[in-house]
């Protein structure tokens, strides 16, 4: 694993005990010790997402893990992961996952994107 490969890792792991805060991009660039510019380029060429991307993706797949796993209305799934409004959060799982969040549970299942943990620089 090269250095780049690392980093990526160590802040992929600092994002996801963080994704319960609001997170930025400058936030990211500042836990690394890098400019912005360095941190988006040096994690979209291990990733091949920049660093909002990923932040987004994960919220969404913890979301609709959640959907999947507690009775907790939808509404208080989107708060919970950063939304603003039910709409935004429904907006953003229909164009993630192909369906909005009510059919998603009541389906009990994704036939579309399957769902992981972390996404995995080694694999890209």
């Amino acid at each position: 694993m090269n250095r780049q490969t690392q980093i990526v890792k160590a802040l992929q792991t600092w994002i996801e005990a963080n994704l319960h805060h609001t997170l930025s991009v400058n936030d990211v660039a500042e836990k690394s010790g890098y400019s912005i510019w360095h941190i988006q380029r040096l994690f979209r060429q291990v990733t091949h997402k920049g660093v909002g991307e990923y932040i987004r993706e994960r919220r969404l797949i913890n979301a609709a893990t959640a959907l999947l796993t507690s009775n907790a209305s939808v509404l208080s799934v989107a708060l919970q992961y950063g939304y603003e409004s039910q709409h935004a959060f429904t907006r953003s799982f229909r164009n993630y996952f192909s369906q909005p969040p009510g059919s998603w549970r009541r389906s009990g299942c994704c036939t579309a994107t399957p769902l992981f943990s972390v996404i995995d620089p080694s694999s890209g």
